[in-house]
């Protein structure tokens, strides 16, 4: 298994909980792991971006077109970060992008992504942790919902075991609820 993913959004959305949930999947099942992240202001809601390698590889940061997955938990932090998916080439398929996001909000961009043969799957996974009255799981109800793709390394039952795992007490029920939430709306490529 060889993937390189960027998780991206802002400070105070889960985005490095996400990192470690997907690490120690990754860890459990015996693949090598590394990564890195930056979030300099993100405890005022500023950029923070997670890079993450699954497999055999020598250094943590993904280089611009070559990320597998991103995982976007903010529309704008999308934007500015689709240069690091790998598009299609003549020997590869383009990326998956999963954004966090109203599906109207993403139709202005959904031409320019499918041009550069990105999949690109779209959820208001705010609205679902609203629905689960726990507005600060919409990060594992994406997680549960990128898990649904082809593309994506976890099956929703690798997630759940990390989740009761790593999760502090007191929240493992609301992480694996949200996990399951996401994996059950329905899948969205554009």
């Amino acid at each position: 298994m060889n993937y390189q993913m960027v998780l991206v959004g802002v400070g105070g959305q889960g985005i490095l909980f996400s990192t470690k949930l997907l690490a120690e999947t990754a860890i459990f099942m015996n693949h090598n792991v590394i990564g890195s992240e930056t979030h300099g202001m993100s405890q005022r809601g500023g950029s923070v971006i997670s890079y993450l390698k699954i497999g055999n590889f020598l250094s943590p940061l993904v280089r611009t077109g070559l990320a597998d997955i991103m995982l976007s938990f903010e529309i704008n932090e999308t934007y500015k970060n689709l240069k690091y998916i790998k598009r299609r080439n003549d020997n590869a398929n383009g990326g998956l992008v999963v954004v966090n996001a109203n599906t109207s909000i993403v139709s202005s961009i959904k031409i320019f992504i499918e041009q550069m043969g990105i999949t690109l799957a779209v959820l208001n996974a705010d609205q679902i942790s609203k629905e689960l009255k726990s507005p600060l799981v919409s990060n594992l109800v994406l997680l549960g919902f990128a898990s649904k793709y082809s593309q994506f390394p976890f099956q929703l039952k690798d997630l759940l075991e990390t989740a009761e795992r790593i999760s502090p007490s007191k929240f493992k029920s609301i992480n694996k609820e949200a996990l399951k939430w996401g994996f059950e709306t329905e899948k969205t490529s554009t």
